[in-house]
Formats: structure tokens, sequence, C-alpha cells
């Protein structure tokens, strides 16, 4: 039988090694997530926008504009979007997982997926954080999925002077 002092002991190294965990944790992601990372995920966030979204004509608006048609003042909304979106998933440990599954991705990295996966999913367009096996552990795509909805839908839009608008409810 341990003691109080071994009980005690156990605890304190238990609560120390936790902490340290979820300490380095919070740092990897973090350092993972600067400004650079921000950009980028927001690039393709707005790219996944203009390829998804349409003009009057029923026309892509990729087919038409690109990223240099979005003001600075529209992509500044976007990026706040997408910073509290990070935020958020950081503090859940979802993004930590998230840069695990996909930080050799293909895709052009874990960034471009983030941000076309955070534009699909919370506009609804039937993919997603949700449907991507590599987060099927804990349901970590079905929680980044519910989290979408905090910010619910949003949209690009062609405004009266010809720029790209950004609308968002969240």
């Amino acid at each position: 039988m341990k003691t109080k002092r071994q009980l005690l002991e156990s605890f304190i190294k238990k609560t120390v090694i936790s902490e340290l965990r979820r300490s380095t944790r919070n740092r990897l992601v973090e350092s993972a997530v600067d400004d650079s990372t921000i950009d980028t995920i927001t690039d393709q966030y707005l790219t996944a926008g203009l390829e998804l979204e349409t003009d009057d004509d029923g026309n892509d608006l990729i087919k038409n504009y690109d990223l240099s048609d979005i003001p600075q003042s529209e992509i500044n909304k976007a990026r706040q979007d997408v910073q509290r979106f990070v935020r958020m998933a950081g503090k859940g440990n979802l993004l930590d997982t998230y840069i695990k599954a996909f930080e050799n991705d293909n895709y052009g990295g874990w960034e471009s997926r983030f941000g076309y996966d955070f534009w699909l999913t919370r506009n609804g367009h039937g993919t997603g954080f949700w449907d991507r096996d590599e987060l099927d552990d804990e349901n970590v795509g079905e929680r980044l999925a519910t989290m979408t909805e905090l910010f619910g839908p949003c949209n690009l839009y062609i405004t009266d002077n010809g720029d790209i608008g950004y609308y968002s409810k969240g």
C-alpha cells in the first residue's frame, strides 16, 4: 500500500507530465500557425470560394476572377474568420491532429487542405472535415465540422465596382 507521500508524489508527477505534454502540444501548434500559415490557409479558403461560387449567370467565379480581384479589406475579413477558427481548433487539440494527418499531404500541405475544408464544410458542400478518413480517430473531422456551424455560411460576390466581396455571418 502506498503512503500518503507516495500518492502525493505520484499525483504531482502525473500532473506535471500532463501539463508538460499539453504545453508542448500547444507550442507545436502555435509554432505551426504563424502569420504566413494563416495567409496560406486564407488564400486556399478564398480560392475554394472562387472555385465554388458562381456569378449571376451561373459561371464559376474562378473563370473570370482570381485572388488579385479580392480587395485587401475583404481578404482581411476572411482572414479574421480563418484566425478565429484556427484558434478554436487549436484549443481543442483538433488542429494538432489535423496537422499530423495532413502534414505530408500532396494537396499542398495541411494548410491548403485546411482552408479548403473550412470553406467546404462551412458552406455545406457535402464534403469537408467530416469526410476525411484520416480524421476518424476521436471523431476529429466531425468535431471540426460542428465547430464550423458556429460561423454560419459565407460567400463571395461581385460588387458594384466589379471586385469580389466577402460576406460572412460569423
